[in-house]
């Protein structure tokens, strides 16, 4: 396990947060610019709004999830405060990353580039 209830553990945490922020950044941008790439002009606004709210119900979504994935853990646990609260953070990373990644999957085989006729 990287991190512990030890203090030293916050500057993973710490250094984590701030790689993961940033490539959030990236990523946004990169979501953007492919969702409205070959729209046409008079429906660019549509095409922002919609990635803007898809965007917005992920994270309205996203956070209470991942709360009760944590608040589910860390209650069940029969460990001392500082072990059940880490188990429950750790459990909700896991959760919080199989979900993207089962997303990246249905996003790579549902959303395909259509083939131009030869």
């Amino acid at each position: 396990m990287l991190i512990s209830d030890a203090p030293a553990s916050i500057w993973l945490v710490l250094v984590a947060t701030f790689i993961g922020g940033v490539a959030n950044l990236v990523v946004i941008v990169g979501f953007m610019v492919t969702a409205t790439s070959g729209v046409p002009s008079s429906e660019q606004g549509l095409a922002t709004g919609l990635t803007t709210m898809s965007q917005q119900v992920g994270i309205t979504m996203g956070t209470p999830i991942m709360s009760a994935v944590f608040t589910a853990v860390a209650l069940a646990s029969a460990a001392p405060h500082a072990e059940a609260v880490l188990s429950g953070v750790t459990t909700a990373v896991w959760v919080n990353g199989g979900i993207c990644l089962a997303a990246a999957l249905a996003v790579a085989t549902f959303l395909r580039t259509p083939r131009t006729p030869a």
